[in-house]
Order: C-alpha cells, then sequence, then structure tokens
C-alpha cells in the first residue's frame, strides 16, 4: 500500500485527464496534521472535499454524555465530505489525525464545480451517497431489534469480511465500547454477549482479530 497518494490514485479522479489532475492540484489547499490533531470539528459548515494524501484520519463522533465513539478510519487515497457538500448540512462528526497526516481540500465553488462538470466525478459521488443511505439503513435494521444479543451479533456480523478461502474475519476489532454504541447497549453487555458466543464456539478470539466460526448462527442484516 502507498504511503503517499497523488490526485491521479484517487478512486473519485480515476479516469479524469492529466490536464484535470494538473489544475486541481493547483485549487486544493493542502495542510500537514500531526497525530490526535482535529482536522475538523463535527459541527463545522461542509464547504470542502477532503483528500487524504498520507497517514490516516479517524472518524469520531460524540455523545451527549462527551464520549468519544470510533466510526471509521479513513487512509492515504480516500475523500470525505462529498454528501455534506451537495446535502448543505453541517459536519456529522470530527476527523482527527490517527498519524501524522498530509490533507487536502477542495473547497465548495471548485468542488462544485468539479461533480457538475465531470459526469464520471457525478456518478462516483451518487454511488458514494447510495452506500452511504444504505449504511444507514442497515444501522436502523440493527436498532430495530429488540433484543441485546441480536443487536451485538448483527453489529459483529456487518463489521466481517468474508474471504475467498470461506473464513468470516474481524479483522483489527473496534473496542468493547464501540460495539456498545452501535448496538446500543452497555460495554458489559457486549463482554458478556462475546464471551458467550466464545463458550458456544461460534466466534474464536485471534489477538486483535475475531474469528466467525459458526456466521449462520449470528442475526444476518448484512443483506
Amino acid at each position: 500500500m502507498k504511503s503517499h497518494y497523488d490526485l491521479k490514485d484517487f478512486e473519485l479522479l480515476e479516469d479524469v485527464s492529466q490536464d484535470l489532475i494538473e489544475q486541481l492540484k493547483t485549487k486544493i489547499k493542502y495542510t500537514k496534521f500531526k497525530k490526535k490533531d482535529f482536522v475538523l470539528l463535527k459541527g463545522d459548515e461542509s464547504n470542502s472535499i477532503v483528500f487524504i494524501m498520507q497517514g490516516e484520519v479517524d472518524v469520531i463522533d460524540e455523545t451527549q454524555a462527551g464520549q468519544d465513539i470510533w466510526l471509521a478510519t479513513l487512509k492515504a487515497g480516500m475523500t470525505s465530505g462529498e454528501m455534506g457538500l451537495i446535502t448543505g448540512s453541517a459536519r456529522a462528526a470530527h476527523l482527527v489525525a490517527k498519524t501524522d497526516a498530509h490533507v487536502g481540500f477542495l473547497y465548495r465553488k471548485e468542488a462544485v464545480d468539479l461533480i457538475l462538470n465531470q459526469p464520471t466525478i457525478a456518478w462516483r459521488v451518487m454511488q458514494q451517497m447510495a452506500n452511504m443511505i444504505h449504511h444507514n439503513n442497515r444501522r436502523l435494521a440493527v436498532l430495530s431489534l429488540p433484543d441485546a444479543r441480536e443487536r451485538v451479533e448483527a453489529v459483529l456480523l456487518q463489521m466481517a469480511s468474508r474471504y475467498a478461502n470461506g473464513m468470516t474475519v474481524i479483522e483489527n476489532l473496534p473496542s468493547q465500547s464501540i460495539v456498545a454504541h452501535l448496538a446500543n447497549t452497555s460495554r458489559e453487555t457486549v463482554s458478556r454477549i462475546i464471551n458467550q458466543l466464545v463458550k458456544e464456539k461460534v466466534i474464536e478470539k485471534d489477538r486483535r482479530r475475531l474469528i466467525i466460526r459458526r456466521p449462520e448462527c449470528l442475526e444476518d442484516l448484512s443483506q
């Protein structure tokens, strides 16, 4: 995996002309952030597309009680902010540098011009928005389950990757607090349910991985 990405390497900008890439290089404003620096704050105006050029940036929500909840990690080559730019809504979460990071910002006028004048990019933005809506629908489906164990099982299965060799694995398992937030339950409840699933040999702990040995036993809301 590359440690530093050029604009032409971003999925959003695949297949655009080199002339356009060169134009964007002059329009994007670049900033370097140290580990744990805030890149953007929740509630900020959504006025740019964010390009992660180097390093990693965490997406962090904050509960009403002030607790930080990890939602995702943006890696070099990924973008953020397209949906908020179009809807005009405020930033839905903090962006915090997980490592030292080099980040580019394409601000509203140039970003909107890019989307309106480049059909391929507009299509990719629509795909991203559709994926986000699908993700939110899955989240609502989890929250609609009446039983805490069903919610935790559904969250774990949604986090998992299915490999060609048949294994179903959660790589870099998030903290139990994060799982609890996603399942709308307590950390203690998540701990109890995971331990029970281990005893039932449905799942197996392997350092920072969680191997799901019997995925058919979990509440499957992934479709």
